[in-house]
């Protein structure tokens, strides 16, 4: 309730707030904002000063609002403003967070070069600032970067490395974790995934399968369409481990619809194409994946088990409920709260 009391204050307000970064907050706490609702932008315009970091900040969050949708040019041309603007005035701390997301549009394009260095540059400032939790995902992130080179070496000291204890970890930090705003609940999000990716590797189909079914039910209630794409993509490593090779191709093309673009460079969506590709071969895979592409972004979702409304919800031709009834699903597997 006190929440909500101070967002429909800094809502109301008729100009932005004394300090600049409640804006920030704000954001961190509603999450994406429905494009479509009216009053959006004029409440936007409101809240953000003529100040240069303001106006920085109001590029990033346009540039994160076309992320989250898919709009990936319209992404980069925001963000890569953004950043001038956060780099005209020595701000790390908006350096950082605003390279890392260019560093998801560098991979997604196949750019691992510029990723690379984009990393790097990230990592820097978050250690100059000391900022630990930017210094972790950082390393994360240029772990992923450096997998989807072939830096399998060099992605396992940025990382973890060990399957057993990066479960241990990342069960932990969902543990403690908190719940109820945007901005933890994205990470929440991506921890489920992670522990997905875990599972699939361990060969546990039913685990991975519970973990990913939640992260795309959050996801997609965060409007955040680039993550529900990968859910959908990283399914088909469930859908392999249970050798259906045309599920898992149809996944793949599923998640490319959702997002609107395929991605070049995510190293673990790499692994799943190559692995299906091998399964199915080339003239197989071709087929099955160009029929998921070939989806809505609400048909696709639901191939992907997201909650839809069935009453005004178009059938799949060929698709079919995944899994079956009775079979995996959210809180189907013992140890999945």
């Amino acid at each position: 309730m006190h929440l909500e009391n101070a967002v429909e204050a800094m809502v109301g307000s008729e100009r932005p707030p004394r300090r600049p970064f409640l804006t920030m907050l704000w954001g961190m706490v509603a999450g994406i904002p429905d494009e479509e609702s009216p009053g959006v932008a004029e409440s936007r315009r409101r809240l953000l000063g003529a100040d240069p970091w303001s106006q920085a900040l109001n590029l990033i969050g346009e540039g994160l609002m076309s992320l989250y949708a898919g709009r990936l040019d319209e992404a980069e041309r925001d963000l890569s403003a953004g950043l001038a603007g956060f780099r005209a005035i020595g701000e790390r701390w908006g350096l950082v967070l605003t390279l890392g997301e260019l560093v998801k549009i560098a991979e997604w394009r196949g750019d691992s070069a510029r990723a690379s260095a984009l990393c790097d540059e990230a990592l820097e400032l978050a250690r100059e600032l000391g900022a630990d939790e930017d210094i972790a995902e950082r390393l994360c992130q240029r772990a992923g970067v450096r997998a989807s080179m072939g830096d399998f070496e060099g992605g396992r000291r940025d990382a973890e490395g060990e399957p057993d204890e990066a479960r241990r970890l990342s069960e932990a930090a969902l543990a403690v974790c908190p719940a109820g705003w945007f901005g933890a609940e994205e990470s929440r999000t991506h921890i489920m995934i992670e522990l997905g990716l875990t599972a699939e590797a361990g060969g546990d189909a039913p685990t991975a399968l519970a973990w990913y079914r939640r992260a795309l039910v959050a996801a997609s209630g965060q409007r955040d369409m680039t993550t529900a794409a990968l859910v959908a993509e990283v399914l088909s490593g469930v859908a392999l481990l249970e050798g259906d090779g045309e599920r898992a191709a149809l996944l793949l093309g599923a998640g490319t619809a959702v997002r609107g673009t395929a991605v070049a460079g995510d190293a673990d969506v790499v692994r799943l194409r190559a692995a299906v590709r091998e399964a199915l071969g080339d003239e197989g895979y071709e087929k099955a994946y160009e029929r998921g592409v070939s989806l809505t972004r609400e048909e696709a979702l639901a191939l992907a088990g997201a909650p839809v409304d069935r009453r005004s919800s178009p059938s799949v031709p060929g698709t079919g409920p995944w899994p079956p009834a009775g079979a995996g699903g959210h809180g189907a597997h013992p140890g999945v709260p």
